[in-house]
C-alpha cells in the first residue's frame, strides 16, 4: 500500500530537491480544532458521564476536578508551549477530489506516493512528549471524532479513576496521546495517516536515519528523508494533477536533475475537474 502526499508544484519541487518531507506544527493546519478537539471538545462531552460514574468516590471526584485544570494546561502547552506536536499528513486516497481540491492546488499539483519504507524506524503508535526519541515520534491513522469514539473513553476513565491512585495520570496521558490524531469528522473522507513528532533538545536524531531536529527557518519544521543514506527510496509513484501544466517528461527531468534515477511510476490523474475562469 502507498501513502499519498498531495501538494502544489512548487512544494513538489522542494520535496524532490531536498529529498525529504517537512513535519510542521499540526496546530497550524487547515483544521482549526487540531489538539483542542480532544483536550477540550471531547473532554467536555464525556466529563458528565465520567462524573456520574464516579459519584460517591471522593478520591475520584477530587481527581476529576484536578483533571479539569490539567486539560486546560495540556491544551495550552500543545498549542502555545514546548509540547507542540509536529507532523506530516498523508492519505490512503490515491486519486480523490477532496484531496486534490484541498491540498493539490485544485489539481494543478501532484500526489506523491510513498511506500511504507518511509515509516522505517518509526513506531506504529501514537507518540508523546518524551526524553526518549523513539517514544516521541510515531505514525498512526487519524481518528475522526464520533460519538462511538468518545464513549469508548468513558468506562476506561471511570474504572481507572475509581481504582487507581494515579488514575488521573492515565486519563491525562491517554487523551494527550490521542490529541494529535483526532480530527473533526467532516474531514473523514481524507482517510489520513500521520507521522507525528514532539521535538526536544535532548533527542539524538542520528538514531533515526537522518531525521532532523527542529529547524526554525523559513518556518519551524523537522525534516524526514524519503531517500535514505542507504539509498532506499520510499518514493514510488507520482500522480500528475488534471490541471498541472507540467508533463511526465518535465517530472522525469526534474528527478534526474536531482539525482533520483529510481524506477518511479508517473501517471495522470483521472480526476475530471475543470477550473472555471470565473473563479
Amino acid at each position: 500500500m502507498l501513502l499519498y502526499h498531495y501538494c502544489g508544484w512548487d512544494k513538489f519541487k522542494s520535496i524532490v530537491h531536498s529529498k525529504s518531507l517537512w513535519l510542521t506544527q499540526i496546530v497550524r493546519s487547515n483544521d482549526t480544532e487540531e489538539i483542542n478537539r480532544t483536550l477540550r471538545v471531547i473532554w467536555e462531552r464525556i466529563r458528565p458521564d465520567i462524573e456520574n460514574g464516579i459519584r460517591g468516590c471522593e478520591k475520584a471526584e477530587n481527581a476529576l476536578r484536578m483533571l479539569d485544570k490539567q486539560m486546560q494546561l495540556e491544551e495550552y502547552v500543545s498549542l502555545e508551549g514546548d509540547e507542540t506536536p509536529y507532523g506530516v499528513c498523508l492519505s490512503v486516497n490515491k486519486d480523490l477530489a477532496q484531496n486534490w481540491n484541498e491540498y493539490g492546488d485544485m489539481s494543478r499539483g501532484v500526489a506523491i506516493g510513498f511506500s511504507e519504507e518511509l515509516l522505517s524506524g518509526i513506531q506504529h503508535d501514537m507518540p508523546h512528549p518524551s526524553a526518549d526519541f523513539n517514544n516521541s515520534i510515531g505514525w498512526n491513522q487519524v481518528y475522526y471524532d464520533s460519538e462511538e469514539l468518545s464513549r469508548q473513553f468513558i468506562p476506561l476513565f471511570v474504572d481507572v479513576l475509581r481504582n487507581s491512585p494515579l488514575g488521573w495520570l492515565t486519563v491525562r496521558t491517554t487523551l494527550k496521546h490521542y490529541s494529535a490524531f483526532i480530527k473533526n469528522p467532516t474531514f473523514k473522507d481524507e482517510r489520513e495517516v500521520r507521522i507525528v513528532y514532539y521535538p526536544s533538545e535532548d533527542h539524538d536524531q542520528s538514531l533515526n536515519l537522518d531525521f532532523s531536529g527542529l529547524e526554525m527557518e523559513p518556518i519551524p519544521h523537522c525534516t524526514l528523508p524519503w531517500l535514505r543514506t542507504n539509498d532506499v527510496c520510499a518514493l514510488k509513484e507520482i500522480i500528475v494533477g488534471t490541471n498541472c501544466s507540467y508533463t511526465e517528461e518535465d517530472i522525469r527531468n526534474l528527478l534526474v536533475e536531482n539525482g533520483i534515477n529510481n524506477n518511479i511510476s508517473i501517471k495522470k490523474s483521472e480526476y475530471s475537474y475543470r477550473i472555471s475562469m470565473n473563479r
